[in-house]
């Protein structure tokens, strides 16, 4: 549209859209942990109804179609100079990230993590808004009595976008990939939470690591394997009589 500057809401400052634009151009569509712009397309697209995301209205001029399932709804609104839905959203995604400190060019892994003790770890991957299969997000939901992650205040409920970033608790888990060979099975997976919940422990980050640098493990299927894992541990167990 040319335009660079756009009135988040009526009576508000103008914001300029032009650097987040640029962005957008340039991003590589991943959320991977180096991906520059996929800050920006969240807060874009978080600042939608869920609704919005399925069919036409607000967002989409084309709608949902039964008989085009992966490529409906599609193709931005028309633009109105006067009042355009779509660049008001980009002014306030940029807004929003401002307000909580984050540089717009920031890679995703400088401001979406998980905590383990005093470490931070990046994490990759986005929320069902954004658009992809590794969902990860913020939730308060908890199985244990260990304590809970706390995460700085809160800005966009919609994206999880707080005063720290994007703080990462819940969502992808154990993943595996497998497939049957000539050989047996082959499979590798991640345990992204990591095996153990004691603080300090060699267990409690290390997958957690592994998801980060999306370094697969082994899983060991045939004796032969388990028995040549150096990490192997055997116990005898007797009945009582």
């Amino acid at each position: 549209t040319g335009q660079t500057e756009v009135e988040t809401d009526p009576g508000q400052p103008l914001v300029s859209i032009a650097p987040a634009c640029q962005l957008l151009a340039d991003w590589d569509l991943r959320f991977d942990v180096s991906s520059v712009g996929a800050i920006v397309w969240r807060e874009f697209i978080g600042d939608f109804n869920y609704g919005d995301l399925l069919d036409s209205g607000s967002l989409f001029a084309t709608p949902f179609s039964g008989a085009d399932p992966v490529n409906t709804p599609n193709t931005l609104t028309s633009y109105d100079p006067a009042d355009s839905r779509v660049l008001r959203a980009l002014g306030r995604a940029v807004t929003r990230l401002g307000a909580a400190g984050l540089p717009l060019d920031a890679p995703l892994g400088d401001v979406q993590f998980t905590k383990k003790g005093d470490q931070t770890i990046p994490i990759h991957g986005g929320n069902e808004r954004s658009g992809v299969m590794n969902k990860i997000e913020y939730s308060v939901f908890q199985s244990s009595l260990e304590p809970g992650m706390g995460r700085g205040t809160l800005i966009n409920g919609a994206t999880d976008l707080t005063d720290e970033g994007y703080v990462i608790n819940y969502g992808t888990s154990f993943i595996m990939a497998m497939e049957f060979t000539d050989e047996g099975p082959h499979a590798e997976a991640f345990l992204t939470y990591s095996q153990s919940g004691i603080p300090g422990s060699e267990n409690s980050s290390d997958q957690t690591e592994r998801f980060s640098n999306k370094e697969w493990r082994p899983c060991l299927f045939t004796e032969a394997e388990i028995e040549a894992d150096p990490n192997l541990t055997t116990y005898r167990v007797r009945g009582a009589r």
